[in-house]
């Protein structure tokens, strides 16, 4: 998957967020993908946590590269 833009993880974010939507988020590092529901932590923090909270992931809006519904 390609590198979506800043704007568009924003708005894909933002709109998981509003309407606690599952969603997979990608990383620039290119490890695995997790697959869950986001909050934010600050304007450029998010935190994703798995549909069982097992498992959970800090991460940068640098650090995402793509967010996809599930």
């Amino acid at each position: 998957m390609k590198q979506m833009p800043v704007f568009q993880l924003q708005l894909f974010l933002e709109q998981a967020i509003d309407h606690n939507l599952m969603v997979q988020v990608d990383f620039n590092s290119g490890g695995e993908s997790v697959i869950g529901n986001v909050n934010q932590l600050n304007d450029n923090c998010y935190l994703i946590t798995t549909q069982n909270q097992r498992f959970t992931r800090i991460a940068k809006l640098s650090n995402i590269k793509a967010v996809q519904r599930i």
